[in-house]
Formats: C-alpha cells, structure tokens, sequence
C-alpha cells in the first residue's frame, strides 16, 4: 500500500506532494527530493 499525503516543503516553499522513503519514516517531496522527518535524535 502507497501513502501519500500533502505537506508543507521548506525548500520549494510551497504544498507539495510527499512520498514515503524507502525504509524510513522520513517522506520525500515529489519536486526537489527534499526529506523531512527523516533526521534520527
């Protein structure tokens, strides 16, 4: 199953697609492969 969800990307600056990351929680934006969620404290 494919998740999907829109989202605010810091780096295009706008609502865009994200997609989830191959083994990771983080989500990719679908413009400039920008990751958010990704970073592990």
């Amino acid at each position: 199953m494919t998740l999907t969800r829109f989202a605010y990307c810091e780096r295009c600056d706008a609502r865009r697609e994200l997609a989830p990351v191959a083994g990771g929680e983080a989500l990719a934006c679908c413009r400039c492969d920008a990751t958010d969620g990704g970073e592990r404290r």
